[in-house]
């Protein structure tokens, strides 16, 4: 990460972050966060694919979640 706050300059890896959030989706700049570089077509499918096979939340969980209101705040939850 590089600031330069007089120059109006915020670098991540190098990449404007002004320009990250312009031009990449969620899931590009996930992948960025977590493997250091912006994925290309195929290494977006892949790294798509494996994050929805992580999707499936227990029915339990689901129960558990119910008890509260929609506006509780998430911190209450899961405390």
């Amino acid at each position: 990460t590089y600031v330069d706050g007089p120059k109006g300059q915020c670098l991540y890896r190098g990449y404007p972050v002004a320009e990250l959030c312009a031009k990449c989706d969620f899931m590009e700049v996930a992948h960025l966060l977590l493997n250091g570089e912006l994925p290309g077509k195929q290494e977006k499918k892949e790294f798509i694919d494996r994050i929805e096979s992580e999707y499936l939340v227990h029915e339990r969980f689901r129960d558990f979640f119910k008890v509260f209101r929609m506006n509780a705040h998430p911190m209450a939850i899961m405390v």
